[in-house]
């Protein structure tokens, strides 16, 4: 965690979220198969000491994501969009938001079926999409930090081909790339 806060940018946030099978929300008995879980890891820069937040049942959150993903590939009623988008920031985003500054960029790795969801459409309660808040990055992995940390791991500049020729000989091709 030290590490990982180390590599955070200047005022920013990383919420990872977890899926986890737990025996203690299982119904029943101890034997009983683990129910699967979604809860999240917050880092903040500055503060080294990881924030354990539950989301909730694992199959609550699919089904939002399933609600949110019929709404997204069929956009009829963008109201209905809205309040999806609404349910499922209640669900992933607002247990999260005490360690979530307004303005602090924030790096997400979702997890699952949270791969799938744009976190920047999410509807506030102000009735705002999430991205009108706040900056929103995904990451694939809190490893990908440590990329981003070394220095020269991203280009400068731009690089823009254009009119490729790929009929252009060899040896031709050669020069060209020599010429460069």
């Amino acid at each position: 965690a030290e590490k990982l806060c180390g590599l955070l940018p200047q005022g920013a946030c990383l919420v990872e979220y977890v899926r986890y099978g737990s025996r203690a929300e299982a119904a029943g008995d101890s034997l009983s198969r683990p129910v699967l879980t979604d809860g999240a890891f917050v880092i903040r820069a500055g503060n080294a000491q990881p924030v354990w937040v539950r989301i909730g049942p694992a199959a609550r959150t699919d089904s939002l994501i399933d609600r949110y993903r019929a709404r997204v590939a069929n956009p009829i009623d963008p109201l209905f969009f809205q309040e999806v988008a609404r349910d499922l920031y209640d669900h992933v985003w607002t247990p999260i938001e005490p360690w979530v500054r307004d303005g602090d960029p924030v790096l997400v790795v979702p997890e699952g079926p949270l791969h799938l969801v744009a976190f920047g459409t999410l509807v506030t309660p102000a009735g705002e999409y999430l991205v009108e808040r706040k900056a929103v990055h995904l990451l694939t992995a809190s490893r990908d930090l440590l990329r981003l940390s070394r220095p020269g791991a991203l280009g400068e500049g731009l690089l823009a081909l254009g009119d490729p020729d790929y009929d252009l000989a060899a040896e031709r091709r050669a020069r060209v790339l020599e010429e460069l």
